[in-house]
């Protein structure tokens, strides 16, 4: 699981199954070479244009990864950033 939170993006009742342009695709690149895709499993709405999700990962991480890349697309934006990973 991953846990998210996004500013500018509004929660709706029916992401449930992630329609086309409701969310970001979010997609991680790992340490070891591999992609990752998630999907949205829980979220709610905190404030009026923010958003926190919990996404489940597929296929999972392998415990230990030292760092990810995550990749969120829209419809017109694209952000990359390298996370460390702290492992508990």
């Amino acid at each position: 699981m991953l846990e998210a939170y996004a500013s500018g993006v509004t929660w709706h009742a029916d992401f449930g199954p992630v329609r086309l342009g409701s969310t970001p695709a979010i997609w991680l690149y790992d340490a070891d070479g591999r992609w990752h895709v998630t999907r949205v499993s829980v979220g709610s709405s905190v404030t009026a244009g923010e958003t926190t999700m919990r996404l489940t990962v597929a296929p999972p991480l392998r415990p230990g990864t030292a760092w990810v890349e995550v990749l969120a697309a829209g419809l017109s934006e694209q952000v990359r950033l390298r996370l460390p990973l702290r492992w508990l």
